[in-house]
């Protein structure tokens, strides 16, 4: 019995979660309430940033799994953030 390449291709795609295809990112903000300005979710709890662009934006179960080794984490401890126009990084507002 032979096994067509597309099927295994297809099947190990499929059966593979996102999470592990995706590269870890350059920083990761979690537990705030982040601004996205994006008419889809203006609200996230969580982000990660990767080359200078949103790679992820959601909750911060999800964000976790784009920590890797050299990926620099900010706990916002529940305050709002919003990324700035010029650098696209979340800059936090609130006490702490």
């Amino acid at each position: 019995m032979r096994i067509n390449p597309s099927l295994i291709t297809f099947c190990i795609c499929v059966l593979t979660p996102l999470s592990v295809l995706a590269a870890p990112a350059d920083s990761v903000y979690l537990n705030g309430s982040i601004y996205t300005s994006s008419a889809a979710q203006a609200w996230a709890e969580a982000v990660a940033i990767r080359d200078g662009k949103f790679a992820f934006v959601g909750d911060s179960t999800e964000a976790e799994k784009y920590i890797g080794p050299s990926t620099l984490v900010h706990d916002l401890e529940g305050r709002m953030a919003m990324p700035e126009s010029t650098t696209r990084t979340p800059t936090c507002y609130g006490q702490g």
